[in-house]
């Protein structure tokens, strides 16, 4: 049979004014379901993206991917609000900005890197103001 691109099913907004679709291009797509008009590309994976779905209040969108982490997404601006990374015993929210925050251990699933440096997280806070850990327990907004 051969390799057949999955596609999603695709999500409605629980407002009905987006669409959200999704393949093996590593790109969710927003559309206008009453015209069927293309609003815009979402893009940040690395790989195939597995699912999408809205919050029930509609303010959040989710993408989930083979790249190992599930992207939050604002639809009303399309920016996206955090990337966040599991493993087993961990896990960490990663903002656009450069704060983040995390708790346990990610066993090398998440660090910073500078050319061909690599550094661990709170390794860098004190020299780059941009890198911020964040309590656990602080908003992400």
């Amino acid at each position: 049979m051969g390799d057949v691109p999955s596609q999603l099913i695709p999500q409605v907004s629980p407002d009905g004014r987006l669409l959200a679709t999704a393949d093996d291009d590593r790109a969710v797509w927003l559309w206008e379901p009453t015209t069927g008009q293309h609003t815009t590309t979402l893009t940040g994976h690395t790989s195939r993206i597995r699912t999408v779905a809205f919050s029930p209040d509609g303010r959040l969108l989710a993408t989930a991917s083979n790249d190992r982490t599930v992207r939050l997404w604002d639809p009303a601006t399309y920016n996206e609000i955090a990337t966040l990374i599991a493993t087993q015993d961990g896990w960490a929210a990663l903002l656009p900005d450069g704060r983040y925050k995390m708790e346990g251990d990610l066993a090398g699933a998440f660090w910073w890197t500078i050319k061909l440096c690599r550094f661990e997280p709170g390794e860098l806070d004190p020299y780059v103001p941009a890198i911020r850990r964040l309590p656990v327990d602080a908003p992400l907004t």
